[in-house]
């Protein structure tokens, strides 16, 4: 989910790998592609941090709500993905992006 101070917001699981090598390495990248054609992607260089305030239902629905149609759907969600273990924000600041768009190939 994009925030209003430029940076993105992801929800995973504590014990995932992507949040360890954050922890040890902040730099990175993240990619946000699509999966319909004509294909296009966005490619963000930048620095993540590891929060922990996504660890509750509610937290989880807000970064959902717009994927599954509303409130009720993203908290039922959260609460399902709670109760599988601890769960963390990745908070991903870029510093650069680059886009692609395959559909302006051949034009």
């Amino acid at each position: 989910m994009a925030e209003e101070d430029g940076t993105i917001s992801l929800n995973t699981y504590e014990d995932n790998v992507h949040v360890r090598n954050i922890r040890r390495e902040p730099r990175g990248a993240l990619l946000i592609d699509s999966s319909d054609q004509p294909y296009r992607s966005i490619h963000f260089n930048g620095e993540g941090t590891v929060l922990d305030e996504a660890s509750t239902p509610d937290a989880i629905a807000r970064l959902y709500e717009r994927y599954l149609g509303g409130i009720d759907a993203a908290t039922q969600y959260g609460e399902q993905l709670v109760a599988g273990g601890k769960r963390v924000t990745i908070r991903f600041r870029p510093d650069r992006q680059r886009t692609i768009d395959f559909g302006k190939l051949g034009r």
